[in-house]
């Protein structure tokens, strides 16, 4: 009698770094379900999962920062295996792909190519991929059943340059990145010396990118704004920051948007969610208070 086959779940995020982390998982699960998440809709892809009752559940570069989600784990646990594979920043700062390819299977090209994705690395060797990828991502950011293709082909051996889909949205992802990043730094607002707001109406899905660089470039926190797609009277944000300051970004983002009736999280150094519109400007002022907060007590300790 054949061994009953394991059922797997995949939920990864829908940038380089997960797009790469979930390609090493189905090297070694090519049969499992993949699906696409974002922090806020983690709790969403688990109660699903409740349904279905895999074996097994990873969980790759997605923080579960959200109360439902981190209960929706716990539940799960009692009869599901399931591991959370996300970007660490103590001793050394690593990538969820490359803890992935260190945890459940080797492999060089796609555990740096997730790192370079996520500019924790800087090679040259994975630069070029790591650009075309994160282009074509962004470009198609509603099109979560091109991410899951590209993972797949990933998963069979071919390297991003090989995929012809993904050359040719990266060239259309890189044209329309331009445009909206000279939009962006049109409309941006230094609210303090360190900090700077930029409201959009629209992001056509690079207000993340658009976020990495202005702070990576410039060293402060920005954050991007742009009215949230299906959701009336609501505002969606990315903020990111690249400054060696204490200011965790992900922490600063739930506190605030819990005080203003929203959601939010993510990682030290870069984080989103959504509020009421008509909360926006509250909400700006609150986020350069807590920066203003952190850097005073880093100056009393000095």
């Amino acid at each position: 009698m054949k061994p009953r086959k394991e059922k797997v779940l995949v939920i990864t995020h829908y940038d380089v770094d997960g797009i790469a982390s979930a390609a090493i998982v189905l090297k070694k699960h090519p049969d499992a379900e993949l699906t696409i998440a974002r922090p806020h809709d983690l709790a969403e892809k688990l109660n699903g999962a409740l349904e279905d009752h895999p074996n097994r559940i990873y969980i790759l570069d997605l923080p579960p920062s959200y109360p439902k989600a981190r209960e929706l784990i716990k539940k799960l646990a009692k009869k599901t295996k399931i591991e959370i594979i996300d970007n660490v920043d103590r001793p050394v700062r690593k990538s969820a792909s490359q803890l992935t390819s260190m945890r459940i299977l080797r492999d060089r090209y796609l555990a740096m190519l997730g790192a370079q994705g996520d500019w924790i690395v800087d090679s040259p060797k994975y630069r070029a991929d790591a650009d075309l990828l994160t282009y074509a991502l962004r470009y198609k950011m509603a099109d979560d059943d091109f991410k899951i293709r590209v993972a797949r082909l990933l998963a069979k051996g071919l390297k991003v340059g090989q995929i012809p889909e993904v050359v040719r949205e990266a060239s259309r992802g890189k044209k329309k990145f331009a445009k909206i990043l000279e939009i962006a730094r049109r409309r941006e607002v230094r609210v303090t010396p360190i900090f700077s707001a930029i409201y959009m109406k629209r992001t056509h899905g690079f207000g993340g990118l658009t976020v990495e660089e202005i702070n990576r470039k410039e060293k402060k926190i920005v954050m991007v704004m742009s009215d949230a797609r299906g959701e009336k009277g609501t505002i969606a944000f990315l903020v990111g920051s690249h400054l060696d300051i204490p200011v965790d970004v992900g922490e600063m983002v739930g506190k605030v948007c819990a005080q203003l009736g929203g959601r939010g999280g993510g990682h030290p150094h870069i984080a989103g969610g959504a509020i009421p519109n008509k909360r926006r400007k509250e909400f700006i002022r609150l986020i350069a208070e807590y920066i203003e907060e952190k850097l005073k007590k880093v100056e009393k300790c000095v």
